[in-house]
């Protein structure tokens, strides 16, 4: 995800006194986050807050952190019934993303982020906070880290300041339809997933085990240890056929309202209507 090409970034210089700020500070929702990080840019000069903000897949589960923080969904649990819209958390979320566009939390090139240039500006010091994945924390605080004494990390506020809630998805052991041997398949996957020498093995190569007394086994990484307190936490995406169809309203939508092309209500709306949609064809 990161770039590679061209000359070597240089290394950030951030005043010292805002970096021990950062470490300090203990933030649990979203709007001292955004209250810090104006304060902090103001003081500094950097840009507040990195992420996912381009329109696509990865916008929207950054949008869903929000919602889920804000203790709004997309469905029940079935999938039988649309959550999204009724009650104030989806509006919630959306206006918020649409205030740190306006007042400055977002970085100026928000619009137009995914990982791979979250990352980037965040190295080069031109964000104080940023969202992204474990896996680049691991790489920007191992030995080649340019930033590795000045980098923390924190599991991500809530509206409420109660527990955190963040996103799952991408290590999946799946069985294809098309299998000549899907017993063996399904036989395989909970051998994977329940046998702690094998997750063991997972977690040395670096990715997140499943299994929650793995996490114990190793106290000396950061990484680990702060997954195993969000994990319990964590949701999936809804698991409907129709996603990517859902997704890509989703991205039209809340890009649009977010970066003030069109009211929050009305994508709220257009949105619940897509969702609403999908659960009349079930």
């Amino acid at each position: 995800m990161n770039r590679s090409s061209g000359p070597r970034t240089p290394r950030p210089s951030w005043p010292k006194r805002s970096v021990k700020r950062l470490r300090t500070r203990d933030t649990r929702t979203w709007q001292e986050l955004r209250d810090l990080g104006i304060r902090l840019e103001e003081q500094t000069g950097v840009p507040a807050y990195a992420g996912q903000g381009a329109s696509y897949e990865g916008m929207v589960v950054n949008y869903l952190e929000y919602l889920w923080g804000a203790g709004g969904d997309l469905f029940n649990a079935d999938q039988s019934e649309v959550l999204f819209g009724t009650t104030d958390a989806a509006l919630r979320a959306l206006e918020f993303m649409r205030e740190a566009q306006a007042s400055g939390f977002y970085h100026p090139g928000y619009t137009t982020m995914t990982e791979a240039e979250a990352r980037p500006a965040f190295e080069s010091g031109q964000a104080i906070f940023m969202r992204h994945w474990v896996s680049p924390y691991r790489q920007m605080a191992g030995p080649e880290g340019q930033i590795a004494d000045k980098l923390g990390i924190a599991p991500l506020p809530t509206f409420d300041g109660a527990d955190t809630v963040s996103a799952v998805g991408g290590y999946n052991l799946a069985v294809s339809a098309f299998s000549d041997q899907k017993d063996l398949a399904k036989e395989f996957i909970r051998f994977a997933a329940l046998d702690e020498d094998v997750q063991r093995l997972i977690a040395e190569t670096g990715l997140p085990p499943a299994m929650e007394s793995v996490y114990a086994q190793f106290p000396d990484d950061p990484a680990f240890q702060l997954l195993a307190r969000v994990l319990p936490h964590s949701r999936a995406r809804p698991p409907v056929p129709q996603w990517n169809a859902i997704s890509a309203t989703m991205q039209t939508e809340l890009f649009a309202a977010y970066t003030g092309q069109k009211e929050p209500q009305a994508a709220i709306d257009a949105i619940r209507q897509k969702l609403q949609e999908v659960v009349d064809d079930k």
